[in-house]
């Protein structure tokens, strides 16, 4: 899908290791991830990363395997009768795996999101406050910059509303934890439903920030923040 946003269970499907040979080269491949049970809060955020770096990689794995499937297409037009039916039928296989990926992609995203939920779940009890005035602020990693580059890449422009012409400015707001992971995410003002979902999901989906401190103790601290989709 093209970007074109400015500004920014456990069960896993079985996804053998794909290996397409292509005019443009090998597609990656992706390594499988085992995990253990009786995890740590700890480990579950390390298994959550995991497979979220696995899940990025399956996803650029599906555009290689589409840019490969477009060139065999445009191969296709100047072969024989035969070739051309070959070629033709090869950049379908191509699709076919990319959309594979994709799905186990998103099946890896599901899974993360239930460990990373897991994992900042307090026990009975817990100290569920919010600090309005923390010594000390959390921070994205690497600070406001990579934040708006998180953003500008993780964002995806819903295809049906670029269609429309839908644009706007949804504001998000969320809880950055004790552990830095993000909780209580929600849409404070929103412009449509699908750039509501992908904004949040995009907010979800962010790495652990470091947490707020007051008293030199990890504190939750509440955030607001915008996205804007703009078309061109």
């Amino acid at each position: 899908m093209k970007k074109r946003v400015l500004t920014a269970c456990l069960s896993l499907c079985a996804c053998a290791p794909l290996c397409a040979q292509t005019a443009a080269g090998s597609v990656k491949t992706v390594k499988n991830v085992t995990f253990t049970t009786n995890a740590t809060p700890e480990q579950l955020r390390q298994n959550a990363d995991t497979l979220r770096r696995s899940a990025a990689a399956m996803r650029q794995s599906a555009a290689e395997m589409r840019q490969s499937a477009k060139a065999m297409e445009k191969q296709a037009k100047t072969a024989d009768k035969v070739s051309k039916n070959n070629i033709k039928a090869g950049a379908r296989n191509m699709e076919a795996g990319a959309r594979n990926m994709e799905l186990g992609a998103a099946s890896m995203e599901m899974a993360a999101k239930s460990m990373e939920q897991n994992a900042k779940t307090p026990a009975k009890g817990g100290d569920k406050t919010i600090c309005d005035k923390p010594d000390k602020f959390p921070s994205f990693p690497g600070g406001p910059s990579s934040l708006f580059r998180y953003l500008q890449k993780e964002v995806r422009y819903p295809a049906d509303a670029a269609k429309d012409h839908i644009a706007g400015k949804v504001i998000v707001r969320f809880v950055v934890d004790t552990d830095g992971t993000i909780s209580d995410a929600e849409v404070v003002r929103g412009v449509h439903p699908e750039l509501d979902r992908e904004a949040l999901r995009a907010v979800k989906a962010m790495p652990r920030w470091t947490p707020g401190q007051k008293n030199g103790k990890p504190v939750r601290v509440r955030f607001s923040t915008p996205i804007t989709f703009k078309l061109p």
